[in-house]
């Protein structure tokens, strides 16, 4: 069972390790705006940064419709590029390449009131709906033949509305009153219903933990680790669960080794500024479950067969995060937690108790992960 269980640890790290690089180059965008358009950028970048997603925005005065099909180059093999033109009034073409630049997308979206706040967030919407989308494993609907041929149509010039003076009051008793029309934002082919911003993003990771013993014959109790949580832009929850890996314990009288796991559920509150984050998580719930296997080293020294002692934990912990791009994240958390039982190993010497290793009852423990998140 021992072996069984690290066998199933050292799996989850070596995949998350060999997923890394694929996931960080898998979410690298490339985005075209012409003509620049400085309001929609803030848009976009709170999207990709809610992704996860690395992207480089390039405005421009211009772009040619065809561009899209072909100015295609090897260092774009894994990158996902958008276009954004917004040179026809009343109108905007989104045209999404997949990497390798053979599969394409194409959406117009009509404005009537032009690139109000509505429009903007509908082009948001849009580009983060088609890139997930991607990324979750389907595939764009335009072969390169038929993405040519639909770039050759433009989009028709959408004349501005023409504004009527109300009438005047026939009477002073008669007051019109005034009808609002809500911006229009149709999308040709697909209806795009109104955009919600994502509240959670989540995320999975592998990493070490280390907790202070506090022992000269335990000092130590270490060894890898798997977390799982999620957070918002003020709060975050997380699962972390442990493999205590066999840690020898050494004394005159009774040596051995302890192994075992634990499993501890914390949440909290978070704060992010830009690729950094910081988490307080005042409420930290757990258990450890510690498998002890004694052996007496002094003649008259009796050491207990091998036995598992289960302790409830509570504590708190806080921490830092570290996004790099395409969901990658370095997180670091301190935590204090506190045994309510107690653990403590003891040997008969001679026909007296004696202690072999007293754990604290209030124990540091310190996680270093790597996690992956959208």
């Amino acid at each position: 069972m021992t072996r069984n269980l690290r066998l199933v640890v050292l799996s989850l790290i070596v995949g998350v390790a060999a997923w890394a690089p694929r996931l960080l180059h898998a979410a690298s965008l490339r985005v075209v705006v012409a003509p620049p358009h400085a309001p929609l950028l803030p848009v976009l970048q709170e999207r990709f940064l809610r992704r996860h997603w690395q992207a480089r925005i390039e405005q421009r005065e211009r772009v040619d419709r065809a561009e899209p099909t072909t100015q295609t180059m090897a260092s774009d093999a894994a990158v996902v590029k958008v276009f954004i033109d917004l040179q026809t009034p009343g109108w905007a073409r989104l045209v999404f390449v997949q990497p390798g630049g053979e599969r394409f997308t194409i959406r117009d979206l009509r404005f009537a009131q032009g690139l109000n706040e509505v429009a903007r967030e509908t082009i948001g919407f849009v580009v983060d709906s088609a890139v997930d989308s991607l990324f979750a494993g389907l595939q764009f609907e335009l072969s390169r033949n038929d993405a040519e041929v639909a770039l050759q149509k433009a989009p028709t010039p959408v004349a501005p509305e023409p504004v009527t003076p109300p009438a005047r009051p026939a009477s002073p008793v008669s007051v019109p009153v005034p009808v609002v029309r809500p911006a229009a934002a149709v999308v040709r082919e697909n209806a795009i219903a109104t955009p919600t911003p994502a509240r959670w993003s989540r995320y999975v990771g592998a990493g070490y933990s280390a907790s202070a013993a506090g022992t000269s014959g335990l000092a130590w109790l270490a060894g890898p680790s798997l977390l799982l949580g999620q957070h918002s832009s003020r709060t975050q929850t997380q699962l972390e669960v442990g493999w205590l890996m066999s840690t020898p314990i050494s004394g005159d009288v009774v040596a051995g080794d302890v192994w075992g796991a634990g499993g501890r559920a914390s949440g909290g509150w978070r704060w992010s500024r830009g690729a950094f984050a910081f988490a307080l998580l005042p409420v930290r719930v757990g258990v450890e479950v510690l498998r002890v296997n004694p052996e007496a080293q002094t003649t008259g020294a009796t050491a207990a067969s091998a036995q598992t002692l289960v302790s409830p934990l509570v504590g708190a912990a806080a921490g830092a995060s570290w996004r790099v791009g395409g969901g990658i994240t370095f997180m670091a958390f301190m935590a204090a937690d506190v045994d309510l039982r107690g653990t403590r190993f003891t040997a008969q010497n001679s026909g007296t108790t004696q202690t072999v290793a007293d754990v604290w009852r209030v124990r540091p423990c310190a996680t270093l992960a790597v996690a992956w998140g959208h």
